[in-house]
């Protein structure tokens, strides 16, 4: 399958509310022992809203720091993606729970928890791969328009709007996906012989077809290295820092 251009400009969003869990317990650079546990709360916010995190451990609990930690390591990860490709955007996450060791825990350690328990979360949830979108308005003449909207819909665009004008000519006005826009104000001056007026205008994202959306997971499946086999770290609770 040949995939619509500009995918530099994907992204992707969780269809439902999951939860991750991060542990990490090991140490880093000749250094003390580090240790961190907490889960995360993945879910979907409407679209364009990019994202919100939500610390729901009292106070009184746990270091700020600690959360900080968590919160720029989430906000690297989604910048990433899963599997390093498109950007995860349009969710909220929030910290539901943690334990922390008085001695190990740190700073550190909370950025490794937080970053694996964003991956669990994301390995759970059905992801949405998105798509940007464009406002498309054409003015040409009316012998044109019939076959301008034909071409419009096989880009996979919706026409919003076929106004007829005074001058023997109308207005269409489309939404079509960025990447299949790419080119076509020249392509189709060059049809009409520079009849036609085009603007094309961003304008947010929207799911990609179901097929094409298929056929991109399995093209990433089928070039994703064979991970390396992780290290099931027990789970040990620690009494949470007491209060100074």
């Amino acid at each position: 399958m040949q995939f619509p251009n500009a995918n530099n400009k994907w992204r992707e969003c969780p269809k439902q509310t999951v939860t991750g869990v991060g542990k990490f317990n090991r140490q880093l650079s000749g250094g003390p022992d580090c240790w961190a546990y907490c889960v995360l709360e993945l879910g979907l916010l409407p679209r364009g809203q990019g994202f919100v995190f939500k610390n729901l451990i009292a106070k009184d609990e746990m270091p700020i720091s600690f959360v900080t930690a968590i919160e720029n390591d989430v906000i690297t990860s989604m910048q990433e993606g899963v599997a390093k490709e498109y950007p995860i955007v349009d969710v909220y996450v929030a910290l539901v729970d943690a334990t922390i060791h008085e001695v190990d825990s740190g700073d550190r350690s909370f950025q490794r928890a937080g970053v694996l328990a964003f991956q669990d979360a994301c390995s759970k949830a059905e992801m949405v791969i998105l798509e940007p979108m464009a406002t498309v308005t054409i003015t040409t003449p009316k012998q044109f328009a019939d076959s301008i909207q034909a071409d419009l819909k096989q880009r996979r665009g919706e026409i919003l709007r076929h106004e007829a004008l005074l001058n023997h000519s109308c207005v269409l006005e489309a939404s079509v996906p960025l990447g299949e826009t790419l080119g076509y104000a020249a392509e189709l001056s060059q049809r009409t012989d520079d009849s036609v007026q085009v603007t094309i205008i961003p304008n947010g994202y929207a799911e990609f077809p179901a097929d094409i959306a298929d056929a991109l997971r399995a093209a990433r499946k089928a070039n994703e290295p064979e991970k390396p086999a992780v290290r099931n770290l027990p789970i040990q609770r620690f009494p949470k820092r007491k209060k100074s």
